[in-house]
């Protein structure tokens, strides 16, 4: 058939523009939602709560760092006078920004690093941001939010161990029936992973029996019994939570 290469050709230039349009669409949501953001921050800075209440959803909803639900009424409560509003000064930062439109709701997703000075004194924070977003009339309002603080960790001092020991510790380890922690060494550190090879996570030694993986804050501590047989890995979290895993191999 003579016009099936050109009804391909039309096929896929229509594609195309869809595609071209999703993004140009995106980019436009994109602006206007982080427009209502600036411009609440604006607001804060100003202790403005007229424009808070106008971009603010009646019914919103948010989750703090601390787990913590307050609402519309905490947010107008939480704005600094305009008296006060030159005591506390905003100043934020937005990357990587991603967005999903589903019609009069819209997502906003983004991370946060903000520079607070009140009265004078520097607070910096760095947090992950998701808010949802109706339109109401022609006009985005903020109707519900989490933020997820991201803690820069300390890594602690590298402790060089024998190569023996780092292989006492390699192997596999059963977290649960069927589901198997590998662990290997490469002489120097240990490689972590469970089911794909390709993807393993790095951990270097802060102690004899203690592993830290580097920007994050967990631990992985390992048992031996009492004839110095490694028996065990704990995988332990900051706020002490501990997930155990028997040595199988």
């Amino acid at each position: 058939d003579a016009d099936a290469p050109k009804g391909k050709y039309f096929v896929k230039a229509a594609a195309t523009r869809a595609a071209t349009k999703a993004e140009r669409n995106d980019a436009q949501l994109k602006n206007d939602l982080l427009a209502v953001v600036r411009a609440l921050d604006d607001a804060a800075n100003r202790g403005d709560k007229t424009a808070g209440q106008r971009m603010i959803a009646d019914d919103y909803i948010t989750t703090s760092i601390e787990g913590r639900m307050s609402y519309k009424a905490d947010t107008m409560t939480g704005l600094p006078d305009p008296k006060d509003a030159e005591k506390v000064k905003i100043n934020s930062n937005y990357s990587n920004v991603q967005v999903r439109d589903y019609g009069d709701t819209a997502l906003l997703s983004f991370i946060d690093s903000t520079a607070i000075q009140i009265g004078g004194q520097p607070v910096d924070s760095k947090m992950r941001i998701t808010q949802i977003f109706r339109r109401i009339n022609g006009q985005w309002q903020l109707a519900a939010g989490h933020a997820t603080e991201i803690k820069k960790a300390q890594n602690p001092p590298i402790v060089k161990l024998d190569a023996k020991v780092l292989s006492e510790y390699a192997g596999q380890y059963e977290i649960a029936p069927g589901v198997i922690l590998n662990i290997e060494s490469d002489g120097e550190k240990l490689l972590l992973y469970t089911k794909d090879a390709s993807n393993k996570s790095e951990w270097y030694p802060m102690s004899e029996n203690t592993f830290f993986y580097r920007g994050g804050t967990q631990r992985t501590v390992f048992v031996r019994d009492a004839s110095g047989k490694v028996i065990e890995a704990i995988n332990r979290s900051e706020d002490g939570q501990e997930l155990k895993a028997k040595k199988i191999k």
